[in-house]
């Protein structure tokens, strides 16, 4: 695995309040930027994406179809949708469907808030779950 980029997010870094403004969570106008943008500049059009643990409020179907329109994508979470098709995934555990799968596995503002008896341990395995849903290559 090679990292491309490690660092903190910065008041400095594009944002698209137009487009992902909400009142709960003052990062996704980053978030859903970042993403969006590395996504474009690294993939070709109907790329597979794994949307893993992709939520349900009304700023998250925005992203989701934001997503669909140039990807062909699969959106997980851990609990069924009304009204959106969700491929029910908890990061925990491994899916042998998933392995090998995607060109990218996006992940959005999830890992800190699973718990469990280790959290370390259990985000250390969430990680390798989603690294090895990605194609080798």
């Amino acid at each position: 695995m090679i990292i491309q980029e490690f660092r903190f997010a910065s008041a400095d870094d594009k944002y698209d309040i137009d487009k992902y403004a909400d009142e709960h969570a003052w990062s996704r106008p980053y978030e859903y930027k970042f993403v969006s943008d590395y996504l474009d500049n690294v993939l070709p059009k109907n790329s597979k994406i794994h949307n893993s643990s992709w939520g349900f409020a009304s700023l998250h179907q925005k992203f989701r179809k934001e997503l669909d329109k140039n990807y062909d994508c699969v959106h997980s979470d851990i609990k069924e949708t009304d009204g959106f098709e969700t491929y029910i995934y908890d990061v925990r555990n491994r899916d042998h469907n998933l392995v090998d799968k995607f060109d990218a596995v996006i992940n959005i503002s999830t890992l800190e808030e699973v718990t469990g008896h280790n959290k370390d341990e259990i985000v250390f395995k969430a990680l390798e779950n989603l690294y090895e849903q990605v194609k080798r290559g």
